[in-house]
């Protein structure tokens, strides 16, 4: 207690010169001191938190929870960042950043931590209108291919639809569901490379013609590649025609080697497919699509994703699907 005193008075000035929120905190949770920042954010005076347990000042609730960077630090004595969010009475919220550091006496016991926030407000909204603008170029690239192909107009949003369905049943967590949904609507933007007689084409396409439609996958992938994702979405749409034996295209690759997201795109790929119209034959109907997943679950397609696929259709019927 007399370490984390004595650093408070010695560092006062600076403690409440920094513009981040900062509070010294001991072992037992209370308050030892807290910065003018801190104060305007919890909109509080001093006399009103300092010698107060933590939890009830600063997070408002009546006991510490699991979630506590101190009972954290108390484990484990090393620096601890998450986001958070303050909640304040009127239902107002402000995103943060948090991060605890740990106060360690000369005798090497921890004595507290130093407990900083940062207020990400305008980070988040600069992110969110960052996260619009690549959702619109992800829904102009998809258009682009269907000025291309328009025979399948809408096929890579429901693909797109779909595969999200697949990805939440399976538990991803929302950064790769939004990964899997990027990549499934342009999944098909290597075609706008393919010559537009070849994909509109009303009869079979000849052994050449299917070889130049094939290469989509790696134009595609060849587009985006160099886009900054921070998912591999150029990674999925690569290997979208990858089969589960090693029989697909253009890698060659199978199993585990093929990435879980490719793997849930390429039976939504299918299944869509199968049941919609195309130049060159009229739609087979769902239940060919959900014969063809079963027929070659395994062979072609993950066992485990086809299992989820099948729940997604039984669940919500052939509305994914185009008419």
């Amino acid at each position: 207690m007399n370490n984390i005193k004595k650093l408070t008075n010695d560092t006062s000035q600076v403690f409440n010169a920094v513009q981040d929120s900062l509070a010294i905190i001991d072992t037992e949770f209370n308050v030892i001191n807290i910065n003018t920042t801190y104060l305007k954010l919890l909109k509080k005076d001093a006399k009103e938190v300092i010698g107060k347990k933590c939890y009830a000042v600063l997070r408002g609730s009546r006991c510490s929870t699991e979630k506590c960077p101190l009972k954290k630090i108390i484990r484990i004595p090393k620096v601890i960042e998450i986001e958070t969010e303050k909640c304040f009475p009127d239902g107002s919220r402000v995103p943060l950043i948090l991060t605890a550091t740990p106060l360690i006496s000369d005798r090497g016991k921890l004595t507290g931590m130093i407990q900083s926030f940062k207020d990400i407000t305008d980070f988040k909204l600069s992110s969110k209108k960052l996260e619009i603008v690549l959702d619109e170029v992800i829904k102009a690239l998809s258009v682009t291919v269907e000025v291309r192909d328009p025979y399948t107009y809408g096929h890579q949003e429901r693909v797109a639809q779909i595969s999200e369905k697949i990805a939440r049943k399976m538990g991803f967590p929302e950064n790769r569901v939004k990964a899997l949904w990027m990549a499934a609507t342009i999944h098909d933007v290597g075609k706008i490379y393919v010559p537009s007689e070849f994909l509109a084409k009303p009869t079979q396409l000849t052994e050449i013609e299917f070889a130049v439609i094939k290469t989509h996958s790696t134009v595609g992938y060849s587009i985006i590649k160099n886009i900054d994702f921070d998912l591999p979405i150029a990674e999925i749409v690569y290997q979208h025609h990858e089969k589960m034996d090693g029989s697909g295209y253009p890698l060659g690759v199978s199993g585990e080697k093929i990435l879980i997201e490719a793997r849930i795109l390429t039976i939504a790929d299918v299944v869509e497919a199968m049941s919609s119209h195309r130049p060159y034959r009229p739609a087979l109907g769902l239940d060919k699509a959900i014969e063809e997943i079963k027929k070659n679950r395994e062979t072609f397609y993950d066992p485990d994703v086809v299992d989820i696929c099948l729940q997604v259709i039984k669940e919500k019927g052939v509305k994914f699907f185009a008419a």
